[in-house]
C-alpha cells in the first residue's frame, strides 16, 4: 500500500474508533439505569414487607394485652357494667383473630419476596417464620387462660413467654431490616461506583477516541519521518566507510522501493571495495596510506603481522615511527612527492625491532590534481639479509678452513716431535725424579695441543680419524677440571661444580666435547678479569620429545648485549683487546657441537654475566661407529 492509500485508511480507522467510542458510552449508561431498578426492585420491598409484618406482629401484641385488660375489668364490674365489657372482649377477640391474619398475610407476602431475592434474604424467613408463630401461639395461649378465668403463677408464666416471645420476634424482625438497609446501603455504594466508573468510561472512551486518532497521525508521521531518518543514516554511514547499511525493504511504497535502490547501490559499492580491499590485505608487502601530512589513515594485514601494530594503534599517528636510523624516504611535508622506488631502510617495529626493507612511495592526488596524501608499499628483506649473511660467514668459514688446514699442518709435525721426545724422556724417569711431574706435564699439553690441532683439522673437514665412545659427559667436565681449576686459581676466581648423578651416557667424540667446555670456561674467565664465580653444571632435559644431556657453564662477569650475541658464533668476531682472542673459539665449539647433533642455548644481558648450556642427545647406538 502506498501512503496515501495508508492515510486514507487511518482517518477510517479514526471515524470507526470514535463511533464505537460513542456506542460504549451509551452503553455505560443503560447499564447504570438497569443497575439502579434491579437494586430498587430487589431491596425496597423486602424493607417494606418487613416493615408491614412488624407492624402486624405488633397488632397482636396490642390486642392481646387489651384483651386481658378488658376481662380483668369484666371480672371486678357490677351487673350492669359486665355486659358491655363482656361485649368489648368480643370485640378484641375479633381483632386478635384480624390481626394474625393480617400478619398471616404479610408473613406470604415477605416470603414471595425473598423466594426470588438472594438465598442470604432468604435466610432470615425461616426464624422470622418460627418467632411469629411462637408469637402467635403465646398470645392464644393467653387468651384462652384469661377467658378461663385461670389466675396466679400460670398466667403470669404465660404473660413472660408471651414477652420473651414478642421480644424475639421483634429481634429477628429487626435483624431482617438491619440486613436490608445494610444491603441497600452497599448497593447504593456500587450505584455511586457504577456512576462514577460510567462517567469514567464515558470521559475514558471520549479521550480513547481522541487519543487513537492522535496515535494514528503519529504513527504514519512516524513511520514516514522514521524511514527517511533511517536513510540518512545510512548514507552518513556509507560516507563513513559502511557501504552495506542494510535497511529494511519489507515496504512496497514508494519509499520502500527508495530503500531498495539505496540498498542495492551500497552493496554494489561494498563489492567493489571489497575486491580492492582483498587486493590491498592479501599483499605480500606492507602497504600503509597516509594524509598530506603523513597521518597513517590505513594499513594492510601484512603491516600488522610484520611490525606488531594494531589498526587502530597506528592510526593518525605519523609515519615517521616506523623507521629508524638512516634517512626516512618520505615526502617533503606541503608538497607531493616524487616517486622513490626500493630505497633500502630499517622498519622499527612495535617491541623494538628493526627490520631491513625495501620501501617504495607515490603520491596520492585528486581530482584536481591536489596532493592529498601519499602510499607506501614495503618490503621485508628480512630473510635476504639473513641469506647473505650466512653466504658471507660461509664464505669466512670456507677461508677459515683453508688457513687451519695449512696452520695445523705446520704446527701438527713441531707438536708430534715435541710429544715423541717428551714420552721417551718420561719413559726413562724414574718416579721419584723432581723433573718427573714437569715433564709429565709437558706431554699431557702436547697432546692437547695436538688434540686442538686436530680439532681445527676437523672442523676444516667432514671426517674425522677420531671414533665416537660412550661417555658421560660429568667425565667429560671432570677431564678438563684441572686446566680450568689452574686458570681459576691464577685468575682469583671461584669454581663451582654441580653436577649431577645418573645422567645417560653421550655418544661423542671425548677431544672435541672437551676442547668446547674448556674454550666456553676459557671465555667466561675473561669476562671476570676482576674475579667472579664460575659455575659449572650437568643434568638431564628433554628436548624435542628425546632425552638431552646438557652442560651449563655460567659466569658473574660483565654480560653481552642482544647485538654481540646475534655475531658471537661468526668466524673473527671477538670482543677482546687485539691479540687477546682470535675470534675462532667459539666459532670451533658451535661446529664441535653441531657434529654431535646438538646445540647451544644462550642467556646473558650486560651486567648480569651469561650461561652457555652445551645440550647432547644421549647415546641410542652401541660405542664405535659415528
Amino acid at each position: 500500500m502506498n501512503i496515501r492509500g495508508k492515510l486514507i485508511v487511518g482517518n477510517l480507522v479514526i471515524v470507526i474508533i470514535m463511533a464505537l467510542a460513542s456506542y460504549l458510552s451509551l452503553d455505560s449508561v443503560r447499564r447504570l439505569r438497569e443497575l439502579f431498578n434491579t437494586v430498587h426492585s430487589e431491596t425496597v420491598p423486602s424493607i417494606e414487607a418487613l416493615e408491614n409484618l412488624r407492624f402486624s406482629g405488633l397488632r397482636i401484641v396490642s390486642s392481646v394485652s387489651e384483651f386481658g385488660l378488658i376481662h380483668s375489668q369484666e371480672q371486678g364490674s357490677r351487673p350492669g357494667e359486665k355486659t358491655s365489657a363482656k361485649e368489648q372482649s368480643v370485640e378484641e377477640k375479633l381483632l386478635i383473630k384480624e390481626g394474625i391474619t393480617g400478619y398471616d398475610e404479610a408473613l406470604i407476602e415477605y416470603a414471595s419476596i425473598t423466594n426470588t431475592t438472594c438465598e442470604e434474604d432468604a435466610g432470615h424467613l425461616a426464624p422470622i417464620t418460627a418467632k411469629g408463630a411462637l408469637l402467635k401461639a403465646r398470645g392464644l395461649r393467653i387468651t384462652e387462660l384469661t377467658q378461663a378465668g385461670v389466675k396466679g403463677k400460670r398466667i403470669l408464666d404465660a404473660k413472660e413467654d408471651f414477652e420473651a416471645a414478642e421480644k424475639d420476634f421483634l429481634a429477628a424482625i429487626n435483624s431482617a431490616i438491619a440486613h436490608h438497609r445494610a444491603d441497600l446501603a452497599d448497593r447504593k455504594q456500587k450505584v455511586e461506583a457504577e456512576a462514577a466508573d460510567a462517567i469514567g468510561e464515558i470521559a475514558l472512551f471520549g479521550l480513547l477516541g481522541v487519543g487513537v486518532a492522535l496515535l494514528i497521525g503519529f504513527i504514519l508521521s512516524h513511520d514516514i519521518s522514521s524511514r527517511l531518518l533511517h536513510l540518512k543514516e545510512a548514507a552518513v554511514r556509507i560516507e563513513g566507510g559502511d557501504l552495506r547499511p542494510r535497511l529494511n525493504t519489507e515496504a512496497k511504497d514508494e519509499l520502500g522501493q527508495l530503500t531498495r535502490t539505496f540498498n542495492s547501490m551500497g552493496e554494489s559499492l561494498f563489492k567493489a571495495t571489497s575486491r580492492l580491499n582483498g587486493v590491498l590485505q592479501n599483499m605480500a608487502d606492507l602497504l600503509a596510506v597516509t594524509d598530506s601530512e603523513g597521518a597513517v589513515l590505513l594499513v594492510n594485514r601484512q603491516f600488522v603481522e610484520t611490525l606488531g601494530y594494531a589498526p587502530e594503534e597506528i592510526y593518525k599517528k605519523n609515519a615517521a615511527v616506523l623507521f629508524h636510523g638512516k634517512e626516512i624516504p618520505l615526502p617533503a611535508e606541503g608538497r607531493p612527492p616524487e616517486f622513490v622506488g626500493n630505497a633500502e631502510t630499517l622498519l622499527l617495529a612495535k617491541d623494538g625491532r628493526l627490520i631491513p626493507a625495501l620501501v617504495s612511495t607515490s603520491g596520492l592526488t585528486d581530482e584536481d590534481g591536489k596532493f592529498q596524501g601519499f602510499i607506501a608499499v614495503m618490503r621485508d628483506i628480512s630473510s635476504r639479509k639473513e641469506t647473505e649473511r650466512r653466504m658471507a660467514q660461509a664464505e669466512k668459514i670456507a677461508v677459515v678452513g683453508q688457513l687451519a688446514t695449512g696452520i695445523a699442518h705446520e704446527i701438527n709435525n713441531p707438536i708430534g716431535i715435541i710429544l715423541g721426545f717428551a714420552q721417551s724422556i718420561v719413559k726413562r724417569t724414574e718416579e721419584n725424579d723432581p723433573l718427573a711431574a714437569p715433564l709429565r706435564t709437558i706431554e699431557r699439553e702436547a697432546r692437547r695441543c695436538k688434540e686442538f690441532v686436530q680439532g681445527v683439522l676437523n672442523f676444516s673437514r667432514s671426517s674425522t680419524d677420531e671414533l665416537r665412545k660412550e661417555v658421560a659427559v660429568n667425565f667429560s667436565v671432570e677431564s678438563a677440571m684441572p686446566l680450568i681449576l689452574a686458570q681459576c686459581k691464577a685468575r682469583g676466581i671461584e669454581l663451582v661444580l654441580k653436577l649431577a648423578d645418573g645422567l645417560k651416557p653421550v655418544n661423542l667424540y671425548p677431544s672435541v666435547i672437551q676442547q668446547a667446555i674448556i674454550n666456553l670456561c676459557s671465555n667466561a674467565m675473561d669476562a671476570m678479569p676482576d674475579g667472579g664465580t664460575l659455575t659449572i653444571s650437568t643434568f638431564a632435559r628433554e628436548v624435542d620429545g628425546r632425552p638431552h644431556a646438557a652442560v651449563q657453564i655460567s659466569d658473574t662477569g660483565h654480560g653481552m648485549t642482544k647485538e654481540v650475541q646475534s655475531r658471537m658464533f661468526e668466524p673473527f668476531f671477538t670482543t677482546k683487546p687485539v691479540g687477546k682472542g682470535t675470534g675462532l673459539g667459539l666459532l670451533i665449539t658451535s661446529e664441535g657441537v653441531r657434529r654431535h647433533d646438538g646445540h647451544i642455548e644462550v642467556d646473558s644481558s650486560p651486567g648480569h654475566g651469561s650461561a652457555f648450556t652445551i645440550f647432547l642427545p644421549t647415546a641410542r647406538k652401541p660405542p664405535g661407529g659415528e
